[in-house]
């Protein structure tokens, strides 16, 4: 399992939930030498738990979708996302500016990212 981005979900609480996952043995991260990244996989328990979460998602587009909305997400929870998933090692060793165009938006309709 590798954990890129996840929609909406702040880093803090991401990395709470991945080390509650490595804790209770679902899970273990490996660290890439010289960086401050990890990767996270399955363990076998974590693989197990792969048909009872289908099977609960299943449950829960039938039964308990009443719960969700139609509400859209930001455009700042997008470029938020983008952020968290770049892969800065990969750009040129210099600093890059990199600009997103939202044409249907209304306000603020370009994002800039500069990694430096």
């Amino acid at each position: 399992m590798q954990v890129r981005t996840s929609p909406n979900l702040s880093p803090s609480l991401l990395k709470t939930r991945l080390n509650t996952l490595e804790e209770n043995g679902i899970s273990f991260r490996k660290a890439h030498t010289g960086t401050r990244r990890s990767d996270y996989y399955l363990t076998a328990q974590g693989k197990a738990l792969g048909p009872v979460l289908t099977e609960l998602s299943k449950w829960g587009m039938q039964w308990a979708s009443s719960g969700m909305t139609n509400k859209n997400n930001t455009v700042e929870g997008l470029m938020r996302d983008i952020c968290n998933a770049l892969k800065t090692d990969a750009l040129p060793g210099c600093d890059t500016t990199m600009q997103f165009s939202f044409p249907d938006v209304t306000e603020n309709q370009r994002y800039f990212i500069n990694v430096k």
